[in-house]
């Protein structure tokens, strides 16, 4: 059940086997919710053979692979050649090795100009699929994709722009995301985008390496005091007309002080400016874990979980993680936020996922969730902003695979159907 990589230059394959000196692809990878994420990247490095002579060149498209033992496949990236060049191993100059870089197509639209006649107010959703239809006129080979929307932005005359920015300006108006995927498709996602999506795969602290793992919360990202600037200027040409809403939370406000920031948005009316603010408020104005690295390899993960574990990796795909080491949380319902995946040889990877809690993008508790707790036993002053604050409880107790990672069988108290029935 050995899981294996080979890569392909324009559809044709490139053997691997001892020629391979290393792929690493990254995605993504931004924490802070507030960021937008960064375009793919992939480099590849290997030993030209005759077997092998391909002389790739920029703007060659590139494909990864992974194949597993069953006979199925799974892109791992695809993207257009940035550059190349010639490096040598430390056993001599007689050793050559190809280097690439690739990258992602939502890189390229940073170089995509578009926007030469005014756009309407329409959703965000319409507003990116408009962006990128203007760049697939230019660029026929583009892919994108974009899911629906879930606000309206203003009517703007943009007299030419780059593709990427606009997307961008779209995003943050919107709570949503631009991202590379691993078929090579440029996405749209809307602040919704996790609202359907279940969990890809499970991790236990057993498949995770120990090394530099942290689960952390903290006030980095906080935003409890939200100013939205948003529809257009009561005097035209004149921004700082323009209208604003401000909203905060009181609760997180009195715990920790003001964490302030300010949005100056695309959103076209007042309430999508209302329902913007407050959705901020719910992914980030209280802390949420979140862990910076979490490593798995092909030696920590069964074999037989590879193909589950890689075709999972998604950006904003959800996982989730059970039996952490105690004092930290037992487990977390996290959101991907990106990855970095290498593979040192044909058969041997590694991934560090960038992870966080599921409520950082918009993932919100529901009560359902919260099943231990009854409506009557809630504080009347509390309101479903702040509920959204709780953590879930488990969906399933009792399990040992639930408790801590450090906790031993005869450190454990009581009898198996008591833990059972806990």
């Amino acid at each position: 059940m050995t899981t294996r990589v080979s890569f392909a230059i324009n559809g044709v394959p490139v053997p691997c086997s001892r020629t391979l000196a290393g792929i690493r692809i990254t995605y993504g990878g931004a924490a802070d919710p507030r960021q937008a994420l960064d375009p793919a990247t992939c480099q590849v490095a290997f030993t030209p053979t005759p077997t092998n002579g391909i002389t790739p060149v920029a703007g060659d498209r590139l494909t990864v692979t992974a194949h597993y033992g069953d006979g199925t496949t799974s892109t791992r990236f695809t993207g257009t050649v940035d550059w190349t060049g010639t490096t040598y191993d430390t056993a001599g100059i007689d050793r050559p090795i190809t280097a690439i870089l690739a990258v992602g197509d939502y890189s390229r639209l940073s170089r995509l100009f578009v926007g030469d006649e005014p756009w309407p107010v329409e959703s965000d959703g319409d507003r990116a699929g408009r962006i990128l239809a203007l760049c697939q006129t230019k660029w026929p080979a583009l892919i994108y994709r974009v899911t629906p929307g879930r606000v309206d932005v203003r009517a703007r005359d943009v007299d030419r722009q780059a593709a990427a920015g606009l997307l961008s300006d779209v995003a943050t108006s919107a709570a949503g995301v631009v991202t590379d995927e691993r078929d090579g498709t440029v996405a749209y996602l809307d602040a919704a985008v996790l609202s359907n999506v279940a969990p890809a795969f499970t991790l236990n602290a057993c498949d995770i390496l120990t090394e530099s793992f942290t689960v952390q919360a903290g006030t980095a990202f906080m935003v409890n005091d939200v100013t939205v600037v948003y529809g257009s200027p009561a005097v035209p040409g004149d921004d700082s007309t323009r209208p604003v809403h401000r909203d905060s939370s009181p609760g997180s406000v009195a715990r920790y002080g003001e964490f302030s920031q300010r949005y100056d948005t695309e959103l076209a009316t007042e309430s999508d400016a209302i329902a913007f603010a407050a959705t901020v408020l719910s992914r980030q104005a209280w802390p949420l874990g979140n862990i910076p690295a979490a490593v798995v390899t092909s030696q920590s993960l069964p074999a037989t979980m590879h193909a589950e574990f890689l075709d999972g990796l998604a950006m904003l795909g959800r996982c989730l993680l059970t039996g952490l080491p105690m004092p930290g949380p037992a487990g977390m319902d996290a959101a991907i936020n990106g990855w970095s995946e290498v593979w040192a040889a044909e058969t041997a990877w590694r991934v560090d996922l960038t992870l966080t809690d599921v409520r950082a993008r918009g993932l919100g508790t529901r009560w359902v969730d919260v099943e231990c707790l009854a409506w009557n036993e809630v504080e009347p002053a509390l309101t479903w902003g702040d509920a959204d604050t709780w953590a879930p409880c488990p969906p399933i107790t009792g399990r040992w695979i639930d408790q801590p990672g450090n906790l031993w069988w005869q450190a454990a108290e009581g009898t198996w159907q008591e833990w059972s029935n806990a």
